[in-house]
C-alpha cells in the first residue's frame, strides 16, 4: 500500500470511494468533497495566510469533520477545543496564535477573528471560480493537526503525512484504536464494505484520524446520529 498512498487527507478525500453516514444519511466521498470545497472557499474569503491555525469548538461530529477538511483544503492547520469551555478556548487561542475560532458550522464568516488581515490570501479571480474547481492547498509536509496532550506544556503536531501513515497502519492492523474502531463486518454498509465507527463524544483528534482510516480503506465512516 505504501507507494500508492495519497500524500494528504484532502488527496485521500478526492480519490476515495468511501461513504460517510451521519444522522442516518449516507453520502459518497465525492459528494462530501464538494461540500468541503464550499466551506474551504468560505474560509479562504476570510483572507488569512496559508497555514494559519483554525480552532474548532463544534460538538457535532459531522460539522467537526467538514470544518477540519475545509480548513485543510484551504491550506490551514486545525486544533480542537471543548465547545463549552469558553475560557479555556480563549486562553488556548491566544497562547498558540489561532487565526480564528469556529463554534458554528453554519456561520463561519462571522466567527471570532483573532489576527489582523490586510491582504486576501486568495485572489478575487480565484474566489469567483466555482468551489468545486478549487485544488486543495495542503502538502504532505504541512502540519494538519495541533493538540495539547494532557496537562503538559507545549503542543504536539501531526503532518498530513503522519495522519496518512497512521491510518495505513490502523488498516493493516484492523484493530480498534482510541475512540474509533475498524470493523470488517458489524455495522458495515449494505455492499459489505468495512465500517469505521466513531464513538459519540469522541474528541476531534480521534474523529479526523478515523476519517483518514475510512478514506484510505474506502470504508463506511459512521458518525452516528
Amino acid at each position: 500500500m505504501g507507494s500508492s498512498l495519497p500524500g494528504t487527507i484532502c488527496e485521500a478525500l478526492a480519490c476515495s470511494d468511501a461513504r460517510i453516514r451521519s444522522g442516518g444519511v449516507v453520502v459518497t466521498a465525492s459528494a462530501y468533497r464538494s461540500t468541503v470545497a464550499g466551506y474551504a472557499r468560505g474560509l479562504a474569503e476570510q483572507g488569512y495566510p496559508p497555514r494559519s491555525l483554525v480552532l474548532l469548538g463544534v460538538a457535532n461530529l459531522n460539522d467537526a469533520l467538514l470544518l477540519s477538511l475545509a480548513a485543510w483544503w484551504a491550506g490551514h492547520r486545525v486544533a480542537f477545543v471543548d465547545e463549552a469551555d469558553h475560557r479555556r478556548r480563549d486562553r488556548l487561542a491566544l497562547r498558540v496564535g489561532a487565526a480564528l475560532q469556529i463554534c458554528d458550522a453554519d456561520d463561519i464568516v462571522d466567527e471570532e477573528h483573532l489576527i489582523h488581515r490586510d491582504v486576501p490570501a486568495v485572489s478575487p479571480r480565484e474566489l469567483a471560480a466555482a468551489a468545486s474547481t478549487w485544488p486543495a492547498r495542503c502538502r504532505p509536509s504541512d502540519t494538519a493537526l495541533v493538540t495539547w496532550p494532557g496537562n503538559r506544556r507545549g503542543v504536539d503536531e501531526a503532518t498530513h503525512a503522519d495522519l496518512i501513515a497512521a491510518a495505513a497502519d490502523a488498516l493493516a492492523a484492523g484493530a480498534a484504536t482510541g475512540d474509533h474502531a475498524v470493523d470488517d463486518c458489524a455495522g458495515g454498509a449494505a455492499d459489505g464494505r468495512r465500517a469505521v465507527a466513531v464513538a459519540a463524544g469522541a474528541p476531534g483528534e480521534a474523529l479526523v484520524r478515523a476519517a483518514a482510516v475510512a478514506l484510505l480503506g474506502n470504508a463506511l465512516l459512521d458518525l452516528g446520529s
